[in-house]
């Protein structure tokens, strides 16, 4: 299932309430998103990041400018589906540099049993979910 798994770090958003840019935030020296990043690397993954500032290519991680702007996360989702060549596509947000190896590791095994969609459209959500 590994090589049919993609992971893209949101990072593209305007941070209209922190007042500046969250991944690049820096928490204990370093920018918020390198936890994230860390983290799915330990589970064998390389990243890339969905962001619009050129500041991020100092990572060293494929950076990923969003297809259409003004979107939010979902047109940060329609970058990562346009760009990939996986079957599954795994989308997270660089502010959740908390998050565990575990969490990512059961959320991949899981992907394969239950898939499900999620989307918003004119403030409705809509899920689907389709079991094997």
């Amino acid at each position: 299932m590994k090589e049919s798994i993609e992971v893209f770090v949101l990072s593209g958003g305007k941070s209209s309430r922190m007042g500046e840019d969250k991944g690049l935030l820096k928490i204990n020296g370093l920018p918020m998103i390198n936890y994230i990043l860390d983290t799915v690397k330990q589970v064998g993954y390389s990243p890339q990041i969905i962001a619009n500032d050129a500041e991020y290519l100092e990572l060293g991680f494929p950076v990923l400018e969003d297809k259409i702007r003004e979107m939010g996360p979902m047109g940060g989702l329609f970058t990562a589906l346009s760009a990939t060549q996986a079957n599954h596509v795994m989308l997270l947000s660089c502010d959740t540099p908390n998050i565990r190896r575990q969490t990512l590791t059961y959320l991949i095994a899981q992907s394969e049993a239950h898939k499900t969609n999620v989307c918003r459209h004119k403030g409705k959500i809509y899920i689907d979910r389709y079991l094997s």
